[in-house]
């Protein structure tokens, strides 16, 4: 149950810190290429043009067409030669939305050097935990899901309250497979496809409807609070629609330094009720208050707290 918002504005309010591992990357960029679609090949130089960094899950049928395959492995690596980065490369069965061991090893065949493969699920947590041993039996150097809040509902209290499990998710994951870096993404506000549909869809899957509320305060808070969320140690990279910069240059992202590298670099904190949370990377903080009401944090070295507006998020240097 949530516990109750402080009764004024006025009552400067402690977060709780944890610390410590590397900040994850923080970046948008994300691809569902459906390989039974006759214009993949397009799709994917559109989305090569558009972002020098890229989460690309591919969907095939089961099993893979080698040809299929062997042109995208072509087209990959052409990519990766040309500069592009990738956050990561993982592959789903088109019916099932995992990661299974056959299209794993395909998939292994045709990958660029250097390119991080992950398995899991391109759909959601839950249909990662039902396939769990499917995913396994794939041997994933890393593992990846994707998530979307508004799945079951599409209120504005679904979406605030989907931060909460997004952190009991990347714990939970994280604790179950501690050796094995963790990738989260796409992270939409919207589910891209019809994962629970029962009969044929259309391919490639139609793009969702536009939320009203993409671009806005709500959204940008509610992307800070997500990563400061999800952001525990085992989380390599999340992927979300669209990052306000200084949360993307957290770590040196936005730079392209490799200050992930540094252990410990990593701070998030919340509020006893949740709806206030921070990230940060030892030089600068972000935090975003989710709640309807201003609300007073202070922070350590500051002998002044730090205001927020209802709905929204701040970046602070820190002292």
């Amino acid at each position: 149950m949530r516990r109750p918002l402080p009764s004024t504005a006025a009552e400067a309010e402690e977060l709780t810190w944890r610390r410590g591992r590397a900040v994850p990357v923080i970046g948008t960029g994300h691809l569902d290429l459906e390989l039974a679609d006759p214009d993949w090949p397009q799709r994917l130089d559109a989305a090569l043009t558009a972002r020098d960094e890229l989460a690309l899950w591919v969907v095939s049928p089961s099993p893979a067409d080698p040809a299929v395959l062997a042109e995208l492995g072509s087209r990959l690596t052409a990519a990766v030669r040309d500069g592009t980065s990738f956050r990561f490369l993982g592959i789903a069965d088109a019916v099932r939305h995992v990661t299974t061991p056959e299209l794993a090893a395909a998939l292994r065949k045709i990958a660029p050097e250097g390119v991080p493969l992950v398995a899991g699920a391109r759909s959601h947590f839950t249909e990662l935990n039902r396939e769990w041993e499917t995913v396994l039996a794939a041997e994933p150097e890393a593992l990846a899901f994707a998530t979307t809040p508004l799945f079951h509902t599409l209120e504005s209290e679904q979406l605030i309250e989907a931060v909460a499990m997004q952190r009991l998710l990347a714990e939970q994951l994280t604790t179950r497979v501690p050796e094995q870096p963790v990738h989260v993404g796409p992270i939409t506000l919207r589910p891209r496809f019809a994962n629970v549909a029962t009969r044929p869809q259309p391919v490639p899957a139609p793009a969702p409807p536009a939320d009203p509320r993409a671009g806005t305060a709500l959204h940008e808070a509610w992307t800070v609070a997500s990563a400061a969320a999800f952001a525990v140690p085992g989380v390599v990279s999340l992927t979300y629609e669209q990052v306000p910069e200084p949360l993307a240059a957290l770590g040196g992202t936005a730079s392209g330094t490799p200050t992930r590298e540094q252990e410990d670099a990593l701070v998030t904190g919340c509020s006893e009720d949740g709806l206030l949370r921070a990230i940060g990377d030892g030089e600068a903080l972000l935090l975003a208050n989710l709640s309807a009401l201003p609300r007073r944090v202070r922070l350590t070295g500051r002998s002044a707290p730090l205001d927020l507006d209802p709905v929204s998020w701040s970046a602070v240097p820190v002292l």
